[in-house]
C-alpha cells in the first residue's frame, strides 16, 4: 500500500524514521492537512512537517487549501464529497488509536503477567529442599509454577527463559531437581 511519511524539516529527507505515516486504504487514499480546510486558523498556519512518498506508486494529489474551501463553499456536492473523506478518515484514525492503546495494555498486562511469573519461580527455588548436593523443587510450587503458566499464556519460551535466569535447564526444572557442585552446595545464591 503506497504511503506518505511526515518529518520534520529540520532533518534531511528519510534520515530516519516518520514521525507519521499516512497509508490509504487502496481505495479512498488519505487526507493529508485536511483539519486546514474546516479550521481557518490552522490554514493561516503552514504545514508543520515536510511530507515525503515512501515508495513509487504513491499518487499525491495536491490542492490550494484556500482554493478548495473556496469550492467547497460554491459546490455542496464538493463540500459533501469532501468532509465525507475527513470524517473516514478521523475515523480509521480514531479506531488506528484504539487498537494501539489496546496493543500496549496488553504488553503491559504480559509484562506484569511476566514478573508474577518470575516471583513465582523464584519462590520455588527458594523453597526447594538441598540435600546432598541436589535441589529438590516442591512439588505443589511446581504445579503453581505450572498452573499459573498455563492460565496466563505464559509460553514454553517465556518458561525456558526465566527458568534460565535462575541457572536451572528446563530439563532440571521439569525434573524438580538440580545437583549442584560441592563448592556451590553451602550457597543460596547459586541456586536461587
Amino acid at each position: 500500500i503506497p504511503s506518505v511519511g511526515a518529518e520534520s524539516p529540520d532533518s534531511p529527507p528519510l534520515a530516519r524514521k516518520p514521525m507519521y505515516t499516512y497509508r490509504g486504504d487502496g481505495h479512498n487514499g488519505c487526507v493529508i492537512g485536511g483539519t486546514a480546510l474546516v479550521d481557518a486558523n490552522v490554514r493561516n498556519k503552514k504545514y508543520p512537517n515536510r511530507l515525503v512518498c515512501e515508495a513509487d506508486d504513491t499518487i499525491v494529489v495536491k490542492w490550494d487549501t484556500n482554493e478548495l474551501s473556496l469550492v467547497m463553499e460554491k459546490d455542496k456536492e464538493v463540500e459533501s464529497a469532501v468532509l465525507h473523506s475527513l470524517y473516514t478518515e478521523l475515523i480509521q484514525g480514531l479506531r488506528r488509536d484504539r487498537q494501539n492503546r489496546k496493543d500496549e495494555d496488553s504488553a503491559d498486562r504480559m509484562y506484569d503477567k511476566l514478573m508474577e511469573f518470575e516471583r513465582l519461580i523464584d519462590g520455588a527455588i527458594k523453597n526447594a529442599a538441598i540435600e546432598n548436593g541436589v535441589v529438590t523443587l516442591n512439588s505443589k510450587d511446581k504445579r503453581e509454577v505450572r498452573e499459573y503458566a498455563r492460565k496466563n499464556g505464559v509460553t514454553l519460551a517465556q518458561r525456558e527463559s526465566l527458568v534460565w535466569k535462575h541457572k536451572w535447564t528446563m530439563d532440571e526444572w521439569d525434573d524438580g531437581a538440580k545437583v549442584i557442585a560441592d563448592q556451590e552446595a553451602g550457597s543460596a545464591a547459586v541456586v536461587a
